[in-house]
C-alpha cells in the first residue's frame, strides 16, 4: 500500500516529535550519532523550551477549565436566586401585598406572572440587574412590602460572587491564550528542526530496505501514513467497576484523529492511515487521562479492552 511521511501539524505532535528525537539522540553513543552538529544544537536548544511551554499550556488549560466550572456554579446559584425572588414577588402580587403594575419594576409583563427569561448568561445578568434595581426602587415607596426570601442582599452577594468568578475565569482564559501564543512563537523553528531531523534520519538509513528504513526512522519519531484507511477498535472499561465510563474521548495523538465512542457498551472505533507506533489518548469523565501505545500494521486491528482509573 502507498505510504508517505507525515510531518507534525499540531502542537502536541510537534512536542512529541521533538521529545522523541532528543531522547533517541541522547541515548545514542556520541560516536554513532548521525544528526549534523547544527541540527543537534538546534534540537537541544529548542526541545526543553518547547516542552516547558507546552507544560505551561496544560497548566493554564486546567486552570481555565476549573475557572469555567467555578463560574458556571456561581451562575447557577445566581439564576436560582433570581428565579426564586421573582416567583416570591408574584406570591406577593397574588396576596395583594404588591400590585400587578409593580411587575414593571423588574422588567416583567404586568399582565403575566411569567418571570424573566434566564436561558443564557446574558439573560441571567439582565434579570439580576432588574431584580436589584427594581426591588430597591419599589421598596423605596412608603408601605411597600419587600420580598422576604431571598432578600435583596442575598441576590447582591451572589451577584458579587459570580462577578468575581467571571473575572477570575477571564484572567485564566487570557493566561491560557498567552501560553498558547508562546508555544506558537516556536512553531516555525520547531517545524524546521523536525524536518531537518527527519530528512537526516531517512538519509542515514536510505541504504536499508524500505521497511527497515521506516522501522529505524520511527524510533527517531518519524511518522508514516498509509493512503489506505483502516479501523482501530477496542473497548473502554472502568477497572474498579468493570463498566464502561459514562463519557469518553479517544484521540490518536500522532494524527489528532478522534474516535467514536458508544457509552452503553464502551466500544470505540476510529479510522486512520498511520502505520507503526501510535498512541491512544483517552479522556473520560471523573477518571485520570490515559495513554495506550499500540502498533498499527496497516490492517484493521482490535486494541482489546482498555482499563481506566
Amino acid at each position: 500500500m502507498p505510504i508517505t511521511r507525515r510531518l507534525p501539524d499540531t502542537n502536541i505532535t510537534r512536542n512529541r516529535a521533538l521529545s522523541r528525537a532528543k531522547k533517541k539522540n541522547d541515548d545514542t553513543p556520541v560516536a554513532e550519532r548521525f544528526l549534523s552538529a547544527e541540527t543537534q544544537a538546534r534540537l537541544n536548544a529548542l526541545q526543553p523550551d518547547y516542552k516547558a511551554r507546552m507544560l505551561k499550556v496544560d497548566q493554564k488549560q486546567a486552570a481555565a477549565l476549573n475557572g469555567t466550572a467555578s463560574k458556571n456554579t456561581e451562575l447557577s446559584k445566581l439564576l436560582m436566586l433570581d428565579s426564586h425572588f421573582l416567583q416570591v414577588f408574584n406570591f406577593l402580587v397574588a396576596e395583594q401585598k404588591a400590585t400587578v403594575g409593580d411587575r414593571a419594576y423588574y422588567g416583567m409583563n404586568a399582565n403575566s406572572d411569567a418571570i424573566l427569561p434566564m436561558r443564557s448568561e446574558a439573560e441571567v445578568i439582565d434579570a439580576t440587574e432588574h431584580v436589584m434595581s427594581g426591588e430597591a426602587e419599589r421598596t423605596a415607596v412608603p408601605g411597600a412590602t419587600p420580598v422576604p426570601f431571598p432578600v435583596l442582599a442575598d441576590v447582591g452577594t451572589q451577584f458579587t460572587a459570580f462577578q468575581n468568578s467571571n473575572t477570575a475565569q477571564s484572567a485564566a482564559t487570557e493566561a491560557l491564550d498567552t501560553a498558547q501564543e508562546a508555544v506558537a512563537a516556536l512553531n516555525t523553528e520547531a517545524d524546521a528542526v523536525i524536518k531537518k531531523i527527519w530528512d537526516e534520519t531517512e538519509t542515514h538509513f536510505n541504504e536499508e530496505s524500505i521497511e527497515s528504513k521506516r522501522a529505524n526512522a520511527r524510533e527517531w519519531g518519524v511518522i508514516y501514513i498509509s493512503t489506505e484507511a483502516f479501523i482501530v477498535s477496542g473497548t473502554l472499561k472502568v477497572t474498579a467497576t468493570g463498566l464502561p465510563p459514562a463519557e469518553g474521548l479517544i484521540t490518536l495523538v500522532e494524527t489528532g484523529k478522534e474516535g467514536e465512542y458508544v457509552a452503553a457498551t464502551g466500544a470505540f472505533t476510529l479510522t486512520t492511515g498511520l502505520t507503526g507506533e501510535g498512541t491512544l489518548h483517552i479522556v473520560s469523565a471523573g477518571l485520570p487521562d490515559k495513554d495506550v501505545v499500540i502498533v498499527l500494521t496497516g490492517d484493521d486491528i482490535d486494541a482489546g479492552e482498555i482499563g481506566l482509573g
